[in-house]
């Protein structure tokens, strides 16, 4: 079997396993135990210093400080955004989810979120949150002090139903409707040699497929003949 063969095989085997973290590192404590887990398809992973807590309707019913890292939907274009501005689909910097901050981005955040939120609750009281509030005025509100040095600070939400609040970050519906989206979204271009379909190839190949090894890829390469570099 080619390597691209048993890499197929090795990732529809170990399906069940990807974005769950060791019972070991989750044991110890870690705050950063997210990075030790198989990140999954269209996925990569965010540190986050603040957590909002969203009524279902979207109001805001808590801002607080935290640190951790989650593992979060993402694009290609936002897995390896640089300078240019591009929104990741959910979980994301202050300044792209608080239209206070930047307005530009956090239009194309909520521009982004509508298209595949669909009817779900949960992503829809994170739109209207979004939409309608500030999270900086919220957490003033809330007596968390932040300043412009916070425009890059990463956000998580949680949702508020009923009695109950559901952290999203470890949320597999969510996770799975990101999973299909991108899947319906893929761009055929043909029939492969062997008859299959054939989709628009990856141009930025991702990284963090095990976040603890200094973000390594499957496979790099920065020039472009020979690839002697890797």
């Amino acid at each position: 079997m080619s390597l691209f063969g048993n890499l197929l095989t090795t990732y529809e085997i170990i399906q069940g396993a990807s974005g769950q973290t060791p019972h070991s590192a989750e044991k110890d404590g870690d705050v950063d135990a997210v990075k030790k887990a198989l990140i999954p398809y269209g996925h990569t992973t965010l540190p986050v210093s603040l957590s909002v807590l969203v009524g279902v309707n979207g109001c805001i019913r808590g801002v607080a400080k935290i640190k951790r890292t989650i593992i979060i939907p993402c694009t290609e274009e936002s897995m390896g955004r640089t300078i240019k501005p591009v929104p990741h689909p959910l979980f994301d910097q202050l300044q792209y989810v608080d239209s206070e901050r930047s307005p530009e981005k956090t239009s194309m955040y909520l521009q982004q979120l509508a298209k595949w939120k669909g009817d779900d609750a949960k992503l829809e009281a994170v739109f209207r949150c979004v939409s309608e509030h500030s999270i900086s005025e919220a957490a003033a509100h809330y007596g968390v002090e932040l300043t412009d040095k916070d425009d890059k600070a990463g956000v998580c939400f949680e949702v508020q139903i009923g009695l109950e609040d559901s952290d999203l970050s470890n949320d597999v519906d969510i996770r799975n409707r990101w999973i299909a989206y991108l899947q319906r979204s893929q761009h055929k271009l043909g029939k492969d040699i062997f008859g299959e379909d054939l989709y628009t190839p990856t141009t930025n190949f991702p990284k963090k497929v095990v976040s603890s090894d200094a973000n390594a890829k499957l496979l790099s390469a920065n020039d472009s003949t020979n690839f002697s570099k890797k």
